[in-house]
C-alpha cells in the first residue's frame, strides 16, 4: 500500500489535480476539483452519471481545457494544447466507448499516428510487429492477432488490444474509463492481471481507474475518489472502500440493499394471457449460433446470458431484423412472423435497445430533441408533416417519464452524460408502444442509480404486460430481474433457469460448459 500522506513535497507525486473547474454555458461541470494521483499508484474515481468523471478525463487527456484551476503532471505546470501533447507526456486514455479502425490490422491500430521509422525514413515493419508481439502477449493475447484486421474481432478482444495501444508505449499516466464494460469475466481477468504485470515491470506507473462497478474497485485501487455534481463528495482509503459508504457519497443514501435485490423481483409476474408471446424455433444463423429455441411470455423478463462471444446479443439482433437466419421460425401468438429488415420488426410491434450506444443508437451530430423522436416520428405525423408543438411535446413526454436532466432540447445529445442519453435511447423505443421489447446490455455504463431506475421501469412495463427480453453479460443483473433465465455458451442455448434454479454457481457453470445437462437444467425443445 503507498503512503497517502499529504505532503506535496513528496517526489513520487505524479499527478496534481488543483481546483479545476469548468462549465458548459450555464451548466457547471466541475466545481473546483481537487486530487492527487502519486506514483505507482491506483485511484479509483466513481459517481454518478453527469458526476463529472468523464470531463476530467477529458481535461487530463488534453481534450478540453479548464475554465479556472491548475495542473501539475509530472512536475510539469500547466494544460495540454491537444491530445497528442499529452499523449507525448505519458498520458494515455481508453475512453468507455473506444474508437477503432476497422478495417486496418491490429498492428497499424497498435501504432496508429506513432509509426516507427528506419533510419532511413522507411516504416520499420520489422521492429514494430516485435514489439507488438511482446505487448499483446503480456495481455493474454495471440500474437499472430497482430496480423488480423480490427473489424474481424470480437468486441471484447478489440477492447484488450485498445487497452494494449494505450500501454505499450512510454505510458506514465494510464487513464481507464469503464475498462471491464464490455469484456467478459476471463477478459476482466486477464485485463487485470495485465494491470498487475504492467506495474510491476514499471512500479511508477500511475493509474486512474473508472468504473460503475463498486465490487471491481476494492482489493484493486488504493484509493477511490467519489464525484457528485462536479464536486469531490469524498475521499476513501482502501480500508474505507465499502460499498454503502460509496454509495452513500454518490447518492445520499445508504440503502445499499436497493441497488442489489435478490432475484424474485416482482410477486406476481404476468402470465402469457397478459400480453403477446414470442417464439423462437430453432433458429440458427451462422457463424454465430446454432438451434435455437425458447418462448418470451406477455408480463414476464426473460433474461439472456452468456459471456462475450456466446451469440446472445445476435439472437436479439435476428428477431429484430438486423441479422438473417439460415433456418428456425418465430411466432408471435402462434401467428407465423417474417422480418426482413428493422422496419418490419418495427411496424409488427417489436422494439430494440442495441448494445453500443454511440455506434448504433445515438444520431451523435444531431440534437437531444431529433435523438428523443426519430422512432416514433411517423406517428407523430399528420398528412406526412410533423408540427414541431407536437415533436417537443413527445420529447417532453420522455424526459418527464425518464427523468432526464438536460438544459436545451436543441443541445446536441453528446452533451448529456452516458446515462442521460440512454434514458433518450430507452424513451425513444418506448414512444414506439411496442408490445415486444428487446434489450440489450440496457444498463452498460450507467451508474447505480440510473441503473435502478431503468431496472424499475422494465419490471413496470412486464406489470403493464409487456413481453420483454434482456440481453445481459451482468450476471448480478440477470439474477436481479429475470423471471426466467437462459445461458448461452459458444452459439447454443445451454439451459433455462428458474426460481431458486437461478444462482451465480449454476448460472457460471453453465455459461462455462460445466456439466449442465448432468444438473438438469437443459432447455426443454
Amino acid at each position: 500500500m503507498l503512503d497517502q500522506g499529504t505532503g506535496s513535497e513528496r517526489p513520487h507525486r505524479l499527478l496534481d489535480v488543483n481546483h479545476i473547474s469548468k462549465w458548459y454555458g450555464a451548466t457547471c461541470a466541475l466545481d473546483a476539483v481537487t486530487l492527487q494521483v502519486a506514483s505507482g499508484e491506483v485511484l479509483g474515481v466513481v459517481g454518478e452519471n453527469g458526476a463529472g468523471k468523464s470531463t476530467l478525463m477529458r481535461i487530463l487527456a488534453g481534450v478540453e481545457k479548464p475554465d479556472a484551476g491548475d495542473l501539475i503532471f509530472n512536475e510539469h505546470s500547466g494544460y495540454w494544447s491537444n491530445p497528442e501533447e499529452a499523449r507525448r507526456a505519458g498520458v494515455s486514455i481508453l475512453y468507455q466507448e473506444p474508437k477503432i479502425y476497422p478495417k486496418l490490422t491490429v498492428l497499424e491500430n497498435l501504432y496508429a499516428g506513432s509509426m516507427v521509422r528506419s533510419r532511413w525514413g522507411l516504416l520499420d515493419w520489422p521492429s514494430m510487429q516485435k514489439a507488438a508481439q511482446v505487448s499483446v502477449r503480456a495481455f493474454g493475447l495471440d500474437p499472430a492477432v497482430i496480423g488480423q484486421r480490427m473489424g474481424s474481432l470480437s468486441i471484447g478482444t478489440q477492447q484488450m488490444v485498445l487497452i494494449t495501444r494505450a500501454v505499450h508505449t512510454d505510458c506514465r499516466l494510464l487513464i481507464l474509463d469503464e475498462p471491464t464494460a464490455i469484456l467478459s469475466h476471463d477478459e476482466s481477468q486477464r485485463l487485470f492481471q495485465a494491470i498487475h504485470t504492467l506495474r510491476n515491470k514499471n512500479p511508477d506507473i500511475g493509474i486512474i481507474y473508472i468504473s460503475h462497478r463498486l465490487r471491481e474497485l476494492m482489493g484493486f485501487v488504493h484509493r477511490a475518489v467519489v464525484l457528485k455534481d462536479g464536486r469531490v463528495a469524498g475521499l476513501l482509503s482502501a480500508d474505507e472502500l465499502q460499498e454503502d459508504r460509496i454509495v452513500q457519497l454518490m447518492t445520499g443514501r445508504l440503502e445499499v440493499s436497493r441497488f442489489t435485490k435478490p432475484h424474485g423481483k416482482r410477486d406476481h409476474p404476468q402470465d402469457a394471457s397478459a400480453g403477446v408471446s414470442l417464439t423462437v424455433d430453432q433458429l440458427t444463423c451462422h457463424p454465430f449460433y446454432e438451434k435455437i429455441t425458447f418462448m418470451l411470455r406477455g408480463g414476464q423478463i426473460t433474461c439472456l446470458y452468456g459471456l462475450v462471444g456466446s451469440g446472445r446479443s445476435e439472437v436479439a439482433l435476428t428477431v429484430f431484423g438486423g441479422l438473417q437466419a439460415q433456418s428456425g421460425t418465430l411466432r408471435i401468438n402462434d401467428q407465423k412472423l417474417v422480418v426482413k429488415n428493422p422496419r418490419q420488426a418495427i411496424q409488427q410491434g417489436i422494439a430494440y435497445v442495441p448494445e453500443d450506444r454511440n455506434q448504433q443508437a445515438i444520431f451523435p451530430t444531431l440534437s437531444i430533441l431529433y435523438n428523443s423522436i426519430s422512432a416514433a416520428e411517423p406517428s407523430l405525423s399528420v398528412h406526412g408533416w410533423v408540427r414541431p408543438a407536437i415533436e417537443r411535446q413527445s420529447a417532453q413526454n420522455i424526459q418527464q417519464r425518464f427523468r432526464v436532466k438536460l438544459s436545451n432540447f436543441a443541445d446536441s445529445i453528446m452533451t448529456l452524460s452516458g446515462g442521460n442519453q440512454q434514458k433518450i435511447v430507452f424513451g425513444r423505443w418506448m414512444s414506439t408502444h411496442p408490445q415486444i421489447l428487446l434489450l440489450d446490455e440496457p444498463t452498460r455504463g450507467v451508474d447505480v442509480e440510473v441503473k435502478e431506475e431503468i431496472h424499475e421501469t422494465i419490471r413496470l412495463l412486464a406489470q403493464q404486460g409487456l413481453t420483454i427480453l434482456v440481453v445481459t453479460s451482468d450476471l448480478p443483473e440477470a439474477l436481479n430481474l429475470a423471471d426466467e433465465l437462459l445461458v448461452m455458451r459458444q452459439g447454443h442455448l445451454e439451459g433455462r433457469l428458474v426460481g431458486d434454479q437461478m444462482t451465480e454457481e449454476r448460472v457460471i457453470r453453465m455459461a462455462l460448459g460445466y456439466s449442465a445437462e448432468a444438473e438438469g437444467h437443459v432447455v426443454d425443445h
